[in-house]
C-alpha cells in the first residue's frame, strides 16, 4: 500500500504524514523557557493573550491593557532555547496604527508566513471588534498592511487563518468561541490593499451537530489556529483551560462547504501539562511551518514580571 496508517490504542485511524498524526505526537510535557521585558515599558493592566512562533529566533505575543491592544516581539540570540532568557525587542500598540480605534484587547493570533493576523476588541470603540494585519518581513519594524475587518455583531477573541489554493480562509471566534465566523478572501495577496474578505458562514455552538465527534465537549477556546494538508483538507486546533484547571488542545477537521452545523468534526484531543504559570487560558498558539510534519504548541503565562514563562510542547 502507498498509504500507511497507525492504529492507536483507542482505535482511531491516522494517516501517515498527516496533520492528525503530527498532532498525536505532540508531547504532553513542555520545554520551559523564559523572557524578559527589561528596557521596554509594557502596557499596564490586562494580560497576555496569544502566542505565535515567527521563526527559529522570534516569538510574537499579543495582549490587553487598560487603554491599548498590542503585541510584542521576543528575540533569542541564535535560537529559541531554554539556556537563554529571551528579550522583548519591540512593542507595537495597534491603536497607534489605527486612528480612532479604542479597543484595548488583542486576542489570539496566527501567522501566515510573515503576516500576523490579530483580533482586537473591548474598550470604548463603538465597533465591537476588528481584525488587523501586520507584516513582519522586517521583524524590527512591523507594519500594518491589508484592510481592516470591522465587526459590529460580536467580539474577536480568537483568530485562525490558512492559505487555500487561490484564496485565504479566515475564522474569527466570538466570546469563548461560542460562535465562529468564516471569511474567504479574493485572490489578492494577504498584505495587499486589494485583499478583501467576505463573511460566508457562521458556526454556532448552540446548533452544533456532534455526530462523528470523539466526544461532545466544546471548550471555551481562547485561541484558534488553522492548518491545511496538501490534499486541501483543513484542520482547526482550539486551545482552552477547562473548569478543572486542565489545559487541552482539541483537533477538528473543517469542511467549509458543509452545512453550518456539520462544518466541524472533533477528531482528537490532547491534555498537556503546562508548567510554571503558563496556561492555555490566556496565551496559546501553534507553530507548523511544514504543516503535516511536526506541530509545536505554545503557551504563556498571563502577567508581566521580572522573567515571564513560556511553554513549548
Amino acid at each position: 500500500m502507498s498509504d500507511y496508517f497507525t492504529i492507536f490504542e483507542d482505535r482511531r485511524l491516522t494517516k501517515a504524514n498527516s496533520i492528525p498524526l503530527a498532532f498525536s505526537k505532540i508531547p504532553i510535557r513542555p520545554l520551559v523557557l523564559k523572557f524578559s521585558c527589561h528596557g521596554i515599558t509594557m502596557p499596564s493592566g490586562g494580560h497576555m493573550q496569544g502566542i505565535q512562533q515567527l521563526d527559529r529566533r522570534h516569538l510574537v505575543i499579543s495582549g490587553s491593557s487598560d487603554n491599548a491592544a498590542y503585541f510584542f516581539i521576543v528575540r533569542w540570540t541564535r535560537s529559541i532555547r531554554s539556556g537563554e532568557v529571551g528579550k522583548v525587542i519591540k512593542l507595537v500598540k495597534i491603536n497607534d496604527d489605527c486612528p480612532g480605534m479604542k479597543h484595548n484587547h488583542a486576542s489570539g493570533i496566527q501567522f501566515y508566513k510573515n503576516v500576523l493576523v490579530v483580533g482586537t476588541e473591548g474598550g470604548e470603540d463603538p465597533v465591537k471588534s476588528s481584525v488587523v494585519f501586520y507584516t513582519l518581513s522586517n521583524v524590527d519594524n512591523p507594519r500594518l498592511v491589508g484592510n481592516r475587518i470591522d465587526r459590529t455583531w460580536d467580539t474577536a477573541g480568537a483568530i485562525g487563518i490558512v492559505r487555500r489554493s487561490s484564496d485565504y480562509l479566515l475564522t474569527v471566534g466570538g466570546w469563548d468561541s461560542d460562535n465562529l465566523d468564516f471569511y474567504i478572501s479574493n485572490n489578492a495577496a494577504l498584505n495587499s490593499r486589494s485583499c478583501l474578505f467576505t463573511r460566508v458562514k457562521t458556526w454556532k455552538k448552540s446548533n452544533k451537530n456532534t455526530s462523528g465527534w470523539i466526544d461532545e465537549n466544546w471548550g471555551a477556546y481562547q485561541s484558534l489556529n488553522l492548518m491545511r494538508e496538501s490534499d486541501g483538507q483543513i484542520y482547526m486546533v482550539g486551545f482552552n483551560r477547562n473548569e478543572g484547571g486542565h489545559d487541552w488542545a482539541d483537533l477538528y477537521s473543517l469542511s467549509i462547504d458543509a452545512n453550518e452545523s456539520r462544518m466541524l468534526r472533533k477528531i482528537d484531543k490532547k491534555h498537556v501539562y503546562c508548567e510554571d504559570g503558563a496556561s492555555f487560558r490566556y496565551g496559546s498558539g501553534l507553530y507548523a511551518p511544514d504543516q503535516a510534519s511536526r506541530i509545536t504548541l505554545w503557551s504563556v503565562e498571563a502577567y508581566f514580571h521580572r522573567e515571564i514563562t513560556v511553554n513549548c510542547f
